[in-house]
């Protein structure tokens, strides 16, 4: 691990940088059975676009954007981006990982870090996120980690020739202190408090 940001049992994230557009990114965000549930599927990306989304993402102070490696073998195998709203102190995010890490754990354990990072670093209320209703393993990595259902907006997605619903999902800060208890989430919450 070459200076992670924050760190779980399986991934690591590091602040995004213009050379993972090389080391996968360009790849990832193209891949049109990776990317299915995202809006932005219905374009693809140069990697000049790429660059400019980059840069956007740095010159804006609500959003964290960072790349996931591998703990295993130090790849790139996706990313993550958190908009952080100041005033209200809420949290959302977003990521995308390569297939090759789906149903193993890794959307799991990135997203406990985005708990820790949220309530005990940034010191958020509530984290959120939404999900396209056909993504069963976002749905399940959501569920599993203790995300609560807390709204379905119906019909609200044109994607793949259809409508879809989307899911919120959200925890507050005091659920995400009861989740703390967990062997696991704890250990995660220890390799971060350095910070």
């Amino acid at each position: 691990m070459d200076r992670p940001f924050l760190v779980g049992e399986k991934v690591y994230l590091k602040p995004f940088e213009k050379k993972y557009i090389d080391q996968g990114y360009g790849d990832l965000v193209n891949d049109r059975n990776i990317i299915k549930y995202l809006p932005s599927s219905f374009y693809p990306k140069t990697d000049s676009n790429l660059e400019n989304y980059i840069d956007g993402c740095e010159n804006d102070g609500s959003l964290v954007f960072m790349a996931i490696f591998s703990k295993e073998d130090d790849t790139y195998i996706g990313n993550l981006k958190i908009k952080l709203d100041w005033i209200s102190r809420v949290s959302s995010y977003t990521r995308l990982l390569t297939d090759k890490c789906w149903g193993k754990g890794y959307g799991s354990d990135l997203l406990y870090i985005v708990m820790v990072y949220s309530f005990n670093i940034v010191n958020m209320r509530i984290l959120q996120t939404y999900v396209n209703a056909s993504n069963v393993q976002s749905v399940k990595s959501n569920l599993k980690t203790g995300m609560k259902q807390t709204a379905i907006l119906e019909d609200f997605e044109f994607l793949n020739g259809k409508y879809h619903d989307l899911i919120r999902f959200s925890m507050t800060k005091n659920e995400f202190e009861k989740l703390r208890q967990e062997e696991a989430l704890e250990k995660i919450v220890k390799m971060n408090s350095v910070l």
